[in-house]
């Protein structure tokens, strides 16, 4: 057991040393000092008179966390992470009043100018001017109405190129101007390699052409197929500027006995479909069996008890099963079959969860809970290969002879071969084309022999020709020209053992090490930490691990301290990644994931409207997201209903599917966006008419619905309308108009209304801005 736990203890120590406790550094600041100096220097007022802290090492230094309470009906609280050299790594304040749902309603009191200000004086406060001259603000993320706060993103620039690993974000409160947030994470020490030695841009797009490239494929969005140019090996391979090799620097963090399955085996995409999937309830059940067109339960059953590899003898049972309709465009039906398999005495449990064809009897995924014994590995990659390609080609022979093996990635290759656990995929081809949603999978255990994974991704879709398609060396020319290559550092990775994987490693020995993991300090451990906190590593650690385990233990690997040395990085040519990577195989458009043409997001900004009366009420509103298609705004056009009502859309609660658009794109949005409308009371079937031009008084009608008051609205004899031209206004909407007017909303031509004057531009932004004002 000792020898079990010291191991343990070194995996966990070797892939996991960013947990924070493990390592002791010099001190700096004690308690005292780093309450003082905290609090100090961010401003915590008296009021705030709870107060709690943890701490922890990270990377060599004491992290202390703090946390701040005030005693009021929501405990309004500050919480800071600092290290013992004063820097501020975290800051949270969070109150109530500026977080509640429904604050993000309304007009902002700071604009986004003056955030930012607010933002980089923040910075400077915490921060050296030297620190603070060498950021780049990247991203100043556009505010939808219904967030409560501005949100700053600055990343360093070292000999002008980006360093994306030393970041600061920042974010700042609308209504009060004061920080919510702040984060930083930064590298000191580092040593970059100099700019000027870097491979020029041509160079490194041709080792992009050579060693990485592009491949034709055919994509899927929901029933559609297209075909598009794609990266051959995801964003993380970049290409080292100085040698000019291909690297991979991201650590390993996937599961690789996950990989390309859904969580538990089950379901046809995974955790996120599964919450899609549409169960039958047995009357539905019973009517669809007895249309004879699915197999019944009782033969889903036989198929799965019959299926050789799961070996199941009589002492499994049906656990559960269930009917519904298959994520393949609802044209099939699958059971889900649980079968269980539970001897308590003998200590013998085991499950299988499969997954058929209900029209077809086809086997499409299964799951089996094999126990992940240590031992000798008896199969080699090449030897489990074979089994596996032995099994598809008996279980699904016509769909495995249009596959081809897609090898992982290389360090996912270097952990399956230490593991003798195994994934093997396989990629449809059509037409000679790699078809990369629809898959096979399969998981091998190289040590006991078996498979015990299958999960198949496959649907009967139309497909397209590949006649016409650009030629490839087209396609580069084009993804270099609209994605491109751009030059940044990046920190090496390490492949690594999250924590979770390294407490199940701890676990299937037997031990219970949460106690040594955890970054948290409670009073079970204090005289741990007490060691800790004073140097006495083995001691403390001997504790902990005494804790956790239940035993004594006598023998601990020691734990290094972490050398001054300076950090390495590279300096690396890497795909652009705030633009798709997909080029349409005949235009070569860039394409989102959904197959649909990629708009490049700009903030908006109108070249027609220095001298118009709207312009402040335009500027406000484009600025947190509620906007017209520019770069013209024509604030004396007419304005169509559909316009209208898409501004609408953006300051109602379930309106977030339009949030920040400035244009309907096609017919079907269209048709979604009155849908909404219709369904919250807004909007009335008789009335939809998105081409016509609006009246004044039917502008109001819909804002009076927006809202909430169209019942009183509709007590039309209970208002005074004091406007000239009252007789003009529909006698049904005099409520709407009074309302409107009282509440500022709208304020007429002198004493006249003009109901049935056609709605500008210009005045439908006033009276979307004026109505946030009523907004609760």
């Amino acid at each position: 057991m000792k020898r079990k736990v010291s191991l343990i203890l070194a995996i966990i120590m070797v892939f996991a040393a960013g947990i924070p406790g493990f390592i002791h550094a010099e001190q700096g600041m004690g308690l005292e000092e780093a309450i003082k100096f905290a609090k100090g220097l961010l401003e915590i007022s008296e009021e705030y008179t709870e107060f709690n802290y943890g701490v922890s090492t990270y990377s060599g230094k004491r992290v202390w966390d703090f946390r701040w309470t005030r005693k009021d009906m929501y405990e309004s609280s500050i919480n800071v992470m600092m290290d013992d050299s004063g820097d501020i790594l975290r800051y949270y304040n969070y109150n109530y009043n500026y977080t509640g749902t429904g604050m993000g309603k309304k007009l902002p009191n700071v604009s986004r100018s003056k955030a930012q200000e607010i933002a980089e004086d923040f910075i400077k406060k915490l921060n050296s001017q030297d620190l603070f001259d060498s950021l780049k603000l990247v991203e100043s993320s556009q505010r939808s109405v219904g967030e409560t706060s501005y949100y700053f993103y600055y990343i360093a620039i070292h000999d002008g190129v980006p360093v994306p690993f030393n970041n600061i974000n920042v974010s700042v409160n609308y209504d009060t101007g004061e920080i919510q947030s702040y984060s930083k994470t930064w590298a000191y020490d580092v040593e970059f390699p100099k700019a000027d030695d870097a491979i020029g841009l041509e160079e490194a797009e041709k080792v992009y052409r050579e060693e990485l490239g592009l491949k034709l494929t055919y994509n899927l969005a929901g029933d559609k197929v297209y075909l598009a140019y794609t990266p051959v090996y995801s964003s993380q391979y970049v290409i080292d500027a100085i040698s000019g090799e291909v690297i991979n620097p991201a650590p390993i963090s996937r599961d690789i006995y996950y990989e390309g399955m859904p969580a538990g085996g089950m379901g046809e995409r995974g955790v996120d479909v599964a919450a899609e999937k549409v169960i039958l309830t047995p009357e539905e059940i019973k009517s669809i069996e007895e249309s004879g067109e699915l197999i019944t339960q009782e033969e889903a059953e036989k198929i799965a008890r019959e299926f050789e590899i799961f070996e199941i003898d009589d002492s499994f049972i049906l656990d559960g099963a269930s009917l519904r309709r298959g994520w393949d465009f609802e044209r099939n039906y699958i059971w889900d079959l649980y079968l269980l398999k539970e001897d308590r005495e003998a200590k013998d449990y085991k499950y299988i969860n499969v997954s058929l064809n209900a029209n077809t009897g086809e086997i499409l995924n299964f799951d089996i809970s094999y126990p992940m014994v240590e031992g000798e590995k008896k199969f080699t990659e090449e030897e489990a290969k074979k089994v596996v390609e032995e099994f598809l080609e008996k279980i699904h022979p016509e769909k495995f002879k249009n596959t081809k093996y897609e090898k992982s990635d290389r360090d996912i290759i270097i952990m399956e071969n230490e593991t003798g656990r195994y994934n093997f995929k396989y990629v449809r081809v059509v037409n000679g084309i790699p078809f990369v949603d629809n898959y096979i999978n399969v998981r091998f255990d190289g040590i006991n022999g078996k498979i015990y994974g299958f999960y198949m991704n496959w649907q009967e879709v139309e497909i397209p020709l590949a006649e016409g398609v650009l030629p490839i060396d087209e396609a580069y020319n084009l993804f270099f020209e609209n994605v491109g290559l751009k030059l940044e550092y990046r920190q090496m990775g390490l492949p690594y053992v999250n924590s979770e994987k390294a407490r199940a490693v701890a676990e299937a020995a037997g031990v219970a090490v949460d106690a040594v993991a955890s970054a948290e300090i409670d009073a079970a451990t204090d005289a741990a930490v007490d060691a800790v906190a004073s140097a006495e590593i083995d001691a403390a650690t001997d504790t902990a691990v005494d804790s956790a385990a239940g035993e004594a233990v006598t023998s601990v690997m020691p734990m290094p301290v972490p050398r001054a040395a300076k950090k390495s990085v590279n300096l690396v040519y890497a795909v652009n990644t705030d633009k798709p990577s997909i080029l349409d195989a005949f235009t070569g458009e860039l394409l989102n994931a959904d197959g649909e043409p990629y708009v490049e997001k700009a903030p908006v900004e109108y070249t027609d409207i220095s001298d118009h009366y709207a312009k402040e009420q335009i500027e406000t509103l484009a600025e947190i997201g509620i906007a017209l298609e520019g770069p013209t705004f024509r604030p004396n056009e007419k304005i169509k209903q559909k316009d209208f009502l898409l501004l609408i859309s953006q300051i109602i609660d379930r309106g977030y599917d339009f949030y920040n658009k400035t244009a309907l794109e096609n017919n079907s949005e269209t048709e979604r966006l009155y849908n909404l409308l219709i369904r919250e009371g807004i909007v009335k079937e008789d009335e939809k008419n998105p081409e016509a031009p609006l009246t004044r008084e039917e502008s109001v009608k819909f804002v009076i619905r927006t809202l909430k008051y169209d019942k009183v609205a509709d007590l039309k004899d209970i208002f005074n309308c004091d406007f000239l031209d009252k007789d003009e206004i529909d006698a049904d909407l005099i409520g709407y108009v009074v309302l409107a007017k009282g509440f500022n909303i709208v304020n007429g031509y002198g004493n006249y209304f003009r109901p049935k004057e056609e709605l500008k531009r210009g005045d439908a932004i006033i009276i979307i801005y004026n109505s946030l004002k009523v907004l609760p």
